[in-house]
């Protein structure tokens, strides 16, 4: 058996459109052919069966460009104060951030990197709780996690 690759004719183009089955059943049949000392059979293009597909970022001569992550320097003790001692959700969490610091410009998504590092922390004890939505109780926070958390917001900076 024979194999090829079958190059685009544009690096935009996600499919050419053509029915290229005659062309691999030639392709397959080639060294039969050959053997049986068969006389030569050009191979048979390609039909051609619909309009071709094109990447549309390619199309359009724009370069993807992958949007940055919103840089937040929110401190962690402010978080810690919202949460501590309550069982909460993430919605609950941004709620009471919305409440007591009006401003803080933390997205879900941020909230729950930060959440996970607390988790992840051996300075913070902290619950989750396995209900359909996610909650979380803080129990405690040791002073260290505030040093590294600091040390970590300067070093993005």
């Amino acid at each position: 058996m024979h194999t090829e690759i079958v190059y685009a004719k544009s690096p935009s183009m996600i499919d050419d459109g053509c029915d290229h089955t005659a062309v691999i059943i030639w392709n397959m049949n080639a060294k039969a052919r050959a053997r049986t000392g068969s006389p030569f059979v050009p191979a048979p293009a390609p039909v051609q069966v619909m309009q071709p597909k094109y990447d549309r970022k390619a199309t359009t001569g724009k370069k993807v460009v992958k949007k940055k992550a919103q840089k937040v320097d929110f401190p962690a003790s402010k978080l810690a104060a919202v949460m501590l001692g309550k069982t909460l959700s993430y919605t609950a969490i941004l709620a009471a951030l919305d409440k007591f610091h009006p401003g803080h410009a933390m997205s879900r998504r941020v909230l729950q990197t930060r959440v996970l590092a607390m988790i992840n922390s051996p300075f913070v004890k902290i619950t989750r709780h396995e209900t359909p939505v996610p909650e979380f109780t803080l129990e405690h926070v040791d002073g260290q996690f505030y040093v590294n958390s600091e040390r970590t917001l300067e070093a993005m900076v």
